[in-house]
């Protein structure tokens, strides 16, 4: 957040001093006239100390009014000017923070796709050579009985072998020089 600007007032800032001074002394100027107009209206004839006097007072009055209300209305301003620059401020901070929110998610979305990927990758290969392992053991299975019977086979003719060893042996002895001198 540290690249967000700081706003400038888009008010136009203070009045000049002269709307200022007029602001305060037209309703000063008010009071003064109604003084001496409303006293000659009415007909009265009043010495001019007393006329002073009134339109002294009148002028304060008035002259006070207006400058508690222009100060009041400046406070005001002042009050909006700043609601409207924090409220921009705000805004601002809102979109930097929903884009910097919306890039990490982006960023960590990719990273769990990536990761789940690669998992899924991990996983499929272990299965694979396991499905191989288990295919081979069935093709093992299936292939067992023949292979048994060719070994059973083989046993039977080794045991066939041995029983005319044993019969030749056992034989007349004329018939074993026989053979060994055929053999030999």
């Amino acid at each position: 957040m540290g690249e967000l600007k700081a706003r400038k007032s888009e008010s136009g800032g203070n009045p000049p001093a002269p709307a200022r001074m007029l602001a305060i002394m037209m309703p000063t100027y008010g009071g003064v006239m109604m003084a001496i107009v409303l006293s000659r209206f009415i007909g009265l004839t009043l010495p001019g100390w007393v006329i002073g006097v009134c339109a002294g007072v009148g002028a304060v009055a008035l002259g006070g009014a207006a400058l508690s209300g222009e100060r009041k209305r400046q406070l005001d301003r002042r009050r909006g000017d700043a609601k409207s620059m924090l409220r921009g401020m705000m805004d601002e901070y809102q979109m930097a923070m929903s884009k910097q929110i919306r890039d990490a998610t982006r960023l960590l979305q990719s990273d769990l796709r990536r990761a789940a990927t690669n998992a899924v990758n991990t996983r499929a290969a272990e299965f694979t050579d396991r499905l191989d392992a288990a295919r081979e053991a069935a093709d093992t299975a299936r292939n067992a009985s023949s292979d048994l019977s060719d070994i059973s086979d083989d046993l039977e003719s080794v045991a066939e072998l041995q029983a005319r060893a044993r019969r030749l042996l056992d034989g007349p002895p004329e018939g074993r020089e026989r053979i060994l001198n055929a053999v030999s």
